[in-house]
């Protein structure tokens, strides 16, 4: 793993002495946040810390808190975990478009290609695909960060793509079993991460949207589930 030269990132090398490899100690800051519906105050754990690599040249990744998404993502594919279509409804009976945006994670009763998975909702920017099942940890997500790019990652030759699949496809054809240690140092892993590019399912998503469509999207019959992670004061208020 290589560290960029970025302006809040420090690289310091120790000075040659008697013809010896000297240690090097590389660190980058970093802020680490769950993805939130908005640039609104909120009570899920953020981090500010920093990676750090040690003179052995091992990575030292920092662990983040799980806060309620994180539970509710890691029930996804068990089928004993209670849906929770009734408490959405219920939560989201006196909330309005005008008033309140909702974030939800939806998972879907079986999982479906990229095009059914479409009709039911088009992931939108700041939302994710869920391209496998949690398994008490976490399923395999896909963000939709800006049409054509996942942060400095450009897909489809430069040009904008419609499909999130193929995206993260063309990610994971350029990773290679020396990335093994990094990916497993996240959470990841390759021959997973293999699997769910080949199978092209998706297994639920995350959506940000009104109240009204949370709850339309609680009632369709091609949904498990819908649970509610935030209810926020709308941009009209």
């Amino acid at each position: 793993m290589k560290f960029s030269s970025l302006p809040d990132e420090e690289c310091r090398p120790a000075a040659f002495s008697d013809n010896k490899i000297p240690p090097f100690d590389g660190s980058l800051k970093v802020g680490i946040g769950p993805r939130m519906a908005g640039n609104w105050p909120h009570e899920a754990p953020a981090l500010r810390t920093e990676f750090r690599q040690d003179t052995s040249g091992e990575i030292q990744v920092p662990r983040t808190e799980p806060w309620h998404l994180t539970d509710v993502l890691a029930s996804f594919g068990d089928e004993s975990a209670e849906s929770g279509n009734r408490q959405t409804l219920s939560l989201l009976k006196d909330a309005s478009w005008r008033h309140h945006s909702v974030h939800a994670a939806v998972e879907l009763k079986k999982p479906l290609n990229e095009e059914e998975a479409g009709k039911i909702h088009d992931i939108s920017l700041g939302e994710v695909a869920l391209l496998s099942p949690g398994r008490g940890n976490k399923p395999i997500g896909w963000p939709f960060a800006f049409p054509g790019t996942i942060g400095d990652f450009h897909v489809s030759g430069g040009r904008p793509s419609t499909s999130r699949l193929e995206e993260f496809r063309q990610w994971v054809s350029l990773l290679q079993p020396e990335d093994e240690f990094a990916l497993q140092a996240i959470g990841l892993d390759l021959t997973e991460l293999r699997r769910s590019a080949n199978d092209g399912l998706i297994h639920g998503f995350t959506i940000i949207n009104t109240p009204e469509a949370i709850a339309r999207m609680a009632k369709n019959p091609k949904v498990r589930s819908v649970r509610v992670i935030e209810i926020v004061p709308s941009a009209l208020n």
